[in-house]
């Protein structure tokens, strides 16, 4: 009986300690999303990047499928991204490059009408 217990405790504590180590695995690998601003110096759409001027030097940014470019609220694509726009970019650090998630072009000015 001595014997059983010790082995379903000893069972229950290998449990417990590889799921605490998957636990923490799972913590390591989520990645922190940054966000930078600035002026495109340019855009790759054959090789899927964008390059801010940065107040460092340039910073490149690569796209892949999932990255989402937009204006206001409406969906448009890299080739739309244009040297001089300012855009804002969310982005992560995977393996060794800046990933966008988003790339989010300013809204256009609405024209102000004027009275006669």
């Amino acid at each position: 009986m001595k014997k059983s217990l010790a082995l379903v405790m000893s069972v229950v504590a290998v449990m417990v300690l590889v799921s605490a180590g998957f636990s923490a695995t799972q913590k390591s690998a989520v990645q922190k999303v940054l966000v930078m601003k600035g002026k495109v110096s340019a855009v790759d759409t054959t090789a899927g990047t964008v390059t801010l001027a940065g107040k460092k030097g340039d910073v490149v940014f690569t796209t892949d499928t999932n990255t989402q470019v937009t204006m206001g609220k409406e969906a448009k694509t890299l080739a739309d991204v244009k040297a001089g726009d300012v855009v804002t970019i969310k982005y992560k650090n995977v393996d060794g490059k800046k990933l966008a998630i988003t790339i989010q072009l300013p809204a256009p000015v609405a024209e102000k009408k004027e009275k006669k």
